[in-house]
């Protein structure tokens, strides 16, 4: 029996290339694409905002961990439940190629910030989206540390824009 063991190239393939017009990517190269959504989630403003864009990233095919889907809340809290919350966002942002954080507000959320500093930390892609239009300062949008190691984007659309998959090839 005859295997063929030519090395796959990147690129389009001898179908795709016949139709270049089409846009492309690669499923295993997309595939890996998970975003955790960092965002603050103490309000129904917030949590409503938050849903609105992972359901958007959802729609672009990125498997989104959005940690308001752990149903928290004050009254049901209990050291067992905080410890859940804490290991299984953990575990999504160790897992995550992009984090995105939502850093809106007069102080970006001191939960959001965390987790955009350490996933900056393990070198991950971090996004800053901020669509409140006050600033901090003529350089700084509302923290220096935050969008010194983050693209960051003002608009909700500039955020699809940038993580267009077919923009990323």
């Amino acid at each position: 029996m005859t295997y063929y063991t030519e090395e796959k190239t990147k690129g389009r393939g001898a179908f795709l290339k016949r139709f270049s017009e089409i846009p492309a990517v690669d499923v295993y190269d997309f595939a890996k694409y998970r975003v955790y959504l960092a965002a603050p989630l103490f309000s129904a403003g917030e949590r409503a905002f938050n849903k609105i864009i992972a359901e958007r990233l959802s729609s672009l095919f990125y498997s989104v961990h959005l940690p308001q889907e752990l149903d928290d809340d004050a009254s049901a809290r209990e050291m067992s439940r905080e410890d859940m919350i804490y290991h299984t966002n953990l575990e999504a942002l160790l897992n995550a190629d992009i984090v995105v954080g939502i850093i809106d507000g007069a102080d970006a959320d001191s939960g959001t910030a965390w987790e955009m500093g350490y996933a900056s930390a393990l070198g991950k892609r971090v996004i800053a989206l901020r669509t409140d239009f006050r600033r901090f300062s003529e350089r700084e949008d509302v923290n220096l540390m935050l969008e010194s190691e983050a693209e960051v984007c003002h608009s909700a659309d500039e955020l699809f824009e940038l993580l267009n998959p077919f923009k990323m090839q």
